[in-house]
């Protein structure tokens, strides 16, 4: 099961069901499981961390040889099927409702991303990922595995969540009968042996883009008494004192201005990156437009082994933005341009672009990073328009986006469209990409609704500063 942070972050519909109606501290009774909705039925106890950030657990090594002699096939055979290589024997997936009374289909919005497993809430009822989700169960094809995970901050210490994941054939039914358990994560007790004091300076950024500071490698060994980081935890430290071990960054952890650990989305001004970079570089990456120029503040971050800490003090600088341009002499003016681009078709959803970065400095007469700051901060005015020449606005009245801000989905009779239109369908985007040096036009095609040889005429219009830019942009898919 992926995780969330940064970024942000996509999460796949899915489905289930469980037969636990225990309260949340483990009381209560399950109701008796109806054994005549199945055969045969084999037993996994799963004991999984509590996270607050994250959706993993553990993996389920799963007896596939039992099965699939219950179901009266070879477990080769069973794991093809089930990978649907091919179709016979043809095995049916799914899981058994709460209080095993009613059959829950694969296929649903409540799957998981596998070929195979649920969404399941506290009270054994098969739910949706979101506000009752508690656990999920996710198998993949060619796997001898189940995952078991969770969904972040919603078990409680000593939780348990029953389900039974279901194979059938030729009206056999074989249970898999998952218990889980919730447990608090280990409190780490260590002694902090040294904490090297350093220092980074970073400009505000607008990405995630790490920034690096380096620190003793050699004393960090030596300190821990280990021949290699790859024996160290990472660590960071919350606010009542206490250690964090659970990573909220792929490599690392979000932390606040305070210097404690967080969540991304959760007062993280900074996430902290450990192995993407050189082994005596400790990455540091911000939150797009949360730090400002002259912030000071100092962040903590260490490594455990042998029940030792070796802590890293970075004390973090945020320097303003330097400008490399001056801004363009004269009035702000209104411009128009046609642009032309081609690029062949792509199942891929590949794309090309335009620069115009000069065209936009000379109309708004703003340097390229001036220009990119209004549109990050919503000054700059983007519209689409229709191919009678009307301007695309919401229900209000007001200029909206329709694809990536600021940018606009296009049918093919070159009106402004909205991702999912069946009358309209969606066939071209064009959106204004841009970084603190850069200003362009990205475009691309929707593979399911243009082929090779379809040209599409598209109208948008950029306003800032007194003066705007209307892009006529011609673009054939080859």
């Amino acid at each position: 099961m992926k995780k969330i942070y940064y970024v942000l972050i996509l999460f796949a519909f899915m489905a289930g069901l469980t037969t636990n109606c225990k309260d949340d501290d483990g009381g209560g009774v399950i109701p008796p499981a109806d054994t005549t909705m199945w055969d045969h039925v084999l037993e996994y106890p799963v004991e999984i961390t509590m996270s607050a950030t994250s959706y993993d657990g553990t993996q389920v090594e799963i007896d596939f040889a039992t099965i699939a002699s219950y179901l009266g096939i070879s477990k080769e055979d069973l794991l093809l099927s089930m990978a649907d290589s091919i179709t016979d024997p043809d095995v049916t997936l799914y899981a058994i409702g709460a209080a095993a009374t009613e059959d829950v289909v694969v296929g649903t919005a409540k799957n998981t991303n596998g070929i195979w497993g649920h969404w399941w809430d506290a009270d054994g009822v098969n739910c949706e990922w979101g506000e009752t989700a508690m656990v999920f169960a996710e198998y993949f094809s060619g796997d001898e595995f189940i995952s078991i995970g969770q969904y972040p901050g919603h078990l409680t210490n000593g939780q348990v969540v029953e389900f039974y994941e279901c194979i059938k054939y030729n009206d056999i039914r074989v249970a898999c009968h998952f218990t889980i358990t919730a447990k608090e994560p280990e409190e780490i007790v260590a002694t902090i042996v040294n904490t090297q004091q350093l220092s980074l300076e970073v400009l505000e950024k607008t990405t995630y883009d790490l920034d690096s500071v380096a620190f003793n490698l050699d004393q960090t060994l030596t300190d821990l008494g280990v021949s290699s980081m790859d024996e160290v935890t990472l660590i960071a430290v919350n606010e009542d004192g206490s250690y964090a071990q659970e990573k909220s960054a792929d490599n690392g952890y979000w932390i606040d201005r305070n210097g404690y650990a967080s969540g991304w989305g959760a007062g993280g001004v900074v996430y902290t990156d450990y192995g993407t970079l050189s082994s005596n570089m400790v990455g540091i990456g911000q939150f797009p437009d949360s730090l400002s120029a002259g912030e000071t503040f100092t962040i903590k971050f260490g490594f455990l082994a042998n029940d030792k800490i070796e802590m890293l003090a970075i004390t973090i600088t945020v320097a303003g933005y330097v400008d490399p341009e001056t801004t363009p002499t004269g009035d702000p003016i209104a411009v128009d341009t046609t642009i032309t681009i081609s690029q062949p078709y792509s199942a891929d959803w590949a794309g090309s672009s335009a620069d115009i970065q000069a065209t936009l400095r000379n109309a708004f007469k703003m340097t390229t990073y001036q220009i990119f700051k209004a549109i990050n901060e919503g000054t700059m005015v983007f519209t689409g328009y229709n191919a009678d020449g009307t301007a695309y606005t919401d229900s209000t009245g007001a200029v909206v986006s329709t694809a990536n801000y600021p940018g606009h989905w296009f049918a093919a009779n070159g009106n402004v469209t909205v991702w999912g239109d069946t009358t309209n369908p969606p066939a071209i985007y064009c959106e204004m990409g841009r970084t603190e040096e850069s200003l362009q036009l990205n475009v691309g095609h929707h593979p399911d609704n243009v082929t090779a040889g379809t040209a599409v005429t598209i109208k948008q219009k950029a306003e800032l500063n007194g003066g705007s830019v209307t892009f006529t942009v011609v673009v054939n898919v080859q």
